[in-house]
């Protein structure tokens, strides 16, 4: 579930630097 919250966070976001630190921090 977590995953897919990143995931909408990461599109909504800005998608670069910040979504894959957050991806990889939620990892």
């Amino acid at each position: 579930m977590e995953v897919v919250y990143v995931l909408r966070v990461s599109v909504r976001g800005p998608v670069g630097e910040v979504g894959q630190q957050y991806f990889l921090g939620a990892l």
